[in-house]
C-alpha cells in the first residue's frame, strides 16, 4: 500500500532571498508586480516614444512618479504609479534602484536626476540648486560651460553657498563624459530575480 504524506511548505519563507535564509523562489505576486513596474522602467527609458509623450501630456513630464495620488480619476497608469507608492510604504524605493550610466550627458539632468553615487544633486546641494537659473540643465551642457557658476543667477557669496560649491567641484573631478555614447539606464546592481525576491520578502 502506498503511504500518504502531507507536506507543509512555509511559502513565506520560501519566497525570501537565499542570502536571507529563504529559497529565493519568485511568486506570481512578485512577478505580477514586476511586470507592472516594468512600465515605469519603460517610461523612464523611452521618454521620446509616442505612448510616453501621451503620459507626459496627461500627467506631467515626470508622469507623477513618486507623487501622492489623492482622489481624482483612476487609470491604468495611475494604478501602476500606485504600485510604486505601495512599495515605498513597505520600505522599497523602486526609483532608487534605477541608476544612470553617463555617456555624453545630454539626456541626464544635472540637478534633478540621480547620476551621482551620493544621490540627487539638488538634494545634496540645495543652496546651489536655488542659485541655478536653468533647473533642468543637462549634465553635458553644464559641464561644457567654462565654470559651474556660468548658469547661476549670481555667484555664490560665501558661507554655505561657497562650501557647497567647493564640494560639488570636488565631486565633479571624477566625472568623465563620452561624447560618442548616449546616457544609459541600469537597474542598480540587482538582477530581476533578486528584485522579485526583495518584493516577496518585504510584502
Amino acid at each position: 500500500m502506498w503511504a500518504k504524506f502531507c507536506i507543509h511548505v512555509n511559502w513565506k519563507k520560501a519566497f525570501v532571498a537565499k542570502n536571507r535564509g529563504g529559497l529565493g523562489i519568485s511568486s506570481l505576486y512578485a512577478m505580477n508586480k514586476g511586470l507592472l513596474l516594468k512600465w515605469v522602467w519603460r517610461f523612464v527609458t523611452q521618454k521620446n516614444t509616442l505612448w510616453a509623450r501621451v503620459i507626459q501630456a496627461l500627467h506631467g513630464v515626470d508622469g507623477r512618479i513618486g507623487t501622492s495620488l489623492n482622489g481624482g480619476q483612476r487609470s491604468c497608469w495611475t494604478s501602476i504609479i500606485q504600485e510604486v507608492n505601495n512599495l515605498g510604504q513597505k520600505g522599497i524605493d523602486f526609483m532608487s534602484l534605477i541608476s544612470i550610466k553617463l555617456g555624453n550627458g545630454e539626456k541626464t539632468r544635472f540637478l534633478e536626476d540621480k547620476w551621482c553615487a551620493d544621490g540627487i544633486l539638488k538634494t545634496k546641494y540645495p543652496r546651489l540648486y536655488a542659485l541655478e537659473s536653468c533647473k533642468l540643465i543637462s549634465v553635458g551642457t553644464k559641464l561644457s560651460h567654462p565654470s559651474i557658476c556660468s548658469s547661476f543667477r549670481r555667484n555664490p557669496r560665501g558661507g554655505n553657498e561657497l562650501d557647497q560649491l567647493v564640494r560639488l567641484e570636488d565631486d565633479l573631478k571624477v566625472v568623465v563624459l563620452n561624447s560618442s555614447h548616449d546616457d544609459l539606464l541600469g537597474f542598480g546592481n540587482r538582477s530581476t530575480g533578486i528584485c522579485y525576491g526583495v518584493i516577496d520578502s518585504e510584502t
